[in-house]
């Protein structure tokens, strides 16, 4: 299997470079795609003074660190959104990644959540890329430059599959169906009171 042998082989084997720099461009439009949607729903503002995540944030952290973190919120934020189209249709692909693994890791010290982490985490895979490809151009050489990119990138998703898969199998209320009843029905009960459709399911949930 080539997981295995790539680790046997100390990330000499080949392989097509075609497949990283695809990822490469996915991953440049889903965290376009993210920061974009998090501006909309006013993420912009999300450390505003008087606001309730703003204060929640100095309990937790204390003045200090949310005085800072509130300097750096804006800047980041427009550094990080011109980073993500970059990733994808720019020149420089490391010093894309590399802004948009900071960003989302800048992220993480507001607002901690699940998806952040993955994304980051293959941002910052791409960094140590030998071929990442630039713009939408693909090559489909086989060499070596992206295989130990590409095996982080193949056990970071392979893992976040196993232990969602693992929690919720041990989970009797995720088991029972009662988890996925209670998300749908919360989401109806608040959806009236939302500025903006965030979500949607089928009327026949």
């Amino acid at each position: 299997m080539w997981f295995f042998r790539s680790l046997t082989d100390l990330f000499h084997n080949p392989t097509q470079e075609a497949h990283l720099q695809l990822f490469r461009i996915a991953l440049g439009v889903a965290c376009t795609v993210k920061f974009l949607g998090e501006l909309v729903q006013g993420m912009w503002d999300f450390l505003a003074d008087g606001s309730y995540s703003r204060y929640e944030l100095g309990r937790r952290r204390g003045p200090d660190a949310v005085a800072l973190v509130a300097a750096l919120h804006h800047p980041v934020t427009v550094l990080r959104l011109a980073a993500a189209p970059a990733l994808t249709l720019g020149p420089w692909p490391h010093a894309a990644a590399a802004v948009v693994a900071l960003g989302l890791a800048f992220e993480l010290t507001y607002l901690y959540r699940f998806n952040t982490v993955y994304l980051m985490l293959c941002a910052a895979c791409l960094v140590v890329a030998g071929a990442p490809g630039r713009g939408l151009t693909v090559t489909y050489a086989q060499s070596c430059a992206n295989t130990f990119a590409q095996f982080l990138i193949v056990l970071i998703t392979g893992q976040m599959y196993v232990n969602s898969a693992w929690i919720k199998a041990r989970s009797p209320h995720f088991r029972s169906g009662l988890r996925v009843a209670q998300w749908i029905e919360a989401g109806a009960a608040i959806r009236p009171r939302l500025p903006r459709r965030e979500f949607f399911y089928p009327s026949l949930f």
